[in-house]
């Protein structure tokens, strides 16, 4: 338990990733929470495996914390917040870690690149999600 229980759910979210297809060569993967022990460990995980991780975070001051953990890029939390209700958005994310719902896994299912996917462990964003587009599920 040197990891505990966000280290460890944080190896099961990128574990399910990569069961689901996720590979370094198809393109960004989002961390939401990124300053959180769930996110904070995707980053440094999915680093350490090659991916171009976005880092997402309410708090500014932590953006060079999350470089050092490998974070290639560092964007505010309200940019991967549906406040709109958009359905569909542009495609931006090959996967996502996602500990904090609402609408910000809002946000993330409707910009996931086709076959993407996202792994979703936490509720603090809230527990209403609005979808109104058609997804396909694949896994267990």
């Amino acid at each position: 338990m040197i990891i505990g229980t966000a280290g460890f759910t944080a190896g099961l979210s990128v574990q399910r990733l990569e069961d689901n297809g996720l590979t370094v060569d198809q393109g960004p993967v989002l961390v939401a929470g990124a300053t959180g022990g769930v996110g904070s460990l995707a980053v440094n995980i999915l680093v350490k495996r090659g991916y171009d991780v976005t880092a997402s975070t309410g708090k500014a001051n932590e953006a060079d914390y999350l470089k050092t953990l490998g974070a290639k890029d560092v964007i505010d939390r309200h940019e991967v917040e549906d406040t709109e209700q958009k359905p569909v958005r542009g495609k931006r994310w090959a996967g996502a870690v996602d500990p904090v719902g609402g609408q910000t896994l809002q946000y993330i299912l409707s910009t996931l690149n086709y076959d993407g996917s996202v792994a979703t462990s936490g509720l603090t964003g809230g527990t209403e999600v609005y979808i109104r587009a058609s997804f396909h599920f694949k896994g267990n």
